[in-house]
């Protein structure tokens, strides 16, 4: 069994990972997210489950789905450091993605004064994280990178 279809087994939510392009004029295009919030306030059991789950799944399959599962379950433990971690996995998976920078933003944006800084430049920067990113060789994304690139615009 795949993630995709294994995730939808335990949450009954339909698994969709949309790029959210700039030229898109979307705020947000991922809704899992969203539904995982709202079942996972409903049923607290749910995020132990997936909790559980998530190592399984990042071993059966690497990508910017599972990256991004991955942190959205963090980011619900409230495990801000480890969200930041598969989120920037995630941004560097598809650099085109919109969500990917907000998420990572926001994830970035409870961890103290420094992270919280580098998360209001990429929220008021976004479309130079994507189009700096999306322009490079940029696979392995890390914190410090993307420091020294949102740098220029200090």
């Amino acid at each position: 069994m795949n993630v995709k279809s294994e995730f939808f087994k335990i949450t009954r939510i339909y698994p969709v990972h949309l790029t959210n392009r700039l030229s898109d004029r979307y705020i947000r295009r991922d809704m899992v997210f969203t539904q995982m919030g709202n079942k996972v306030f409903d049923n607290h059991n749910l995020l132990n489950i997936l909790l559980k789950k998530i190592n399984d799944w990042l071993k059966l399959e690497q990508g910017e789905f599972t990256y991004v599962l991955a942190g959205y379950i963090y980011y619900l433990k409230e495990d801000f450091l480890k969200a930041e971690k598969y989120f920037l996995k995630a941004a560097g998976e598809n650099p085109q993605n919109l969500d990917n920078w907000l998420d990572l933003a926001f994830s970035l944006y409870h961890q103290g004064d420094k992270k919280n800084r580098l998360a209001k430049k990429i929220l008021f920067n976004f479309d130079y994280c994507v189009n700096f990113f999306s322009s490079g060789n940029y696979k392995n994304i890390s914190r410090k990178l993307l420091e020294t690139a949102l740098k220029k615009l200090d």
